[in-house]
């Protein structure tokens, strides 16, 4: 029980000194992790742990030519991690099937957005407005390219059979609810 209290702790603590994470953001991961663990136990804090990794190296992938594109992102605040998490947490203290599908739905469309966001800048063919298909600098809030939507379902498949393994959770639910989170947040990105 004391190595399990102390992972999210770990994990933070970690993720502040890699430097892609703030302050706020590495205490507000820290006590997400704790909502998550304490209301559901080590398996539902490994699939947020699962989705940090991923996200992580996303973000790290070829960073220095992101950072040539100007269109690198800068540490996460506490302000993402809720954005990315809060759900999530709030999802696991529900519990149940909906609880449980509404967590995993959660953190699909979150990996399924930063992969997508982060892989996707690389591409070698401008992004398209996702509400016009008129091309956009990388980088764009709204913009998609193929690049992006196939590495984000990836991630959200890989995601799912992480909880359909540690969970019993089928898969077709969580990979469906990533590609909707992001394309949602791609229109919400566009339109406002």
């Amino acid at each position: 029980m004391i190595q399990t209290m102390l992972l999210p702790l770990a994990i933070g603590l970690l993720a502040m000194a890699g430097g892609t994470i703030s302050l706020s953001g590495g205490v507000s991961g820290i006590l997400l992790g704790y909502i998550i663990v304490l209301s559901q136990g080590i398996e539902w804090f490994y699939l947020l742990l699962l989705f940090f990794v991923i996200g992580e190296a996303a973000t790290k992938y070829k960073h220095r030519l992101k950072c040539l594109k100007k269109v690198h992102q800068k540490k996460r605040t506490s302000k993402h991690v809720v954005a990315n998490g809060g759900i999530a947490a709030l999802m696991s203290m529900l519990g149940g099937p909906a609880g449980m599908y509404g967590f995993l739905g959660a953190l699909s469309a979150a990996v399924n957005d930063t992969v997508s966001s982060e892989i996707g800048v690389l591409s070698k063919r401008d992004p398209v407005m996702i509400t016009t298909f008129e091309k956009v600098p990388p980088g764009t809030n709204g913009g998609v390219s193929v690049l992006g939507t196939v590495m984000g379902l990836a991630a959200s498949a890989v995601f799912a059979a992480a909880a359909w393994a540690l969970l019993g959770a089928s898969p077709a639910p969580v990979i469906l609810a990533g590609v909707m989170g992001c394309f949602a947040d791609s229109l919400f990105g566009a339109l406002v």
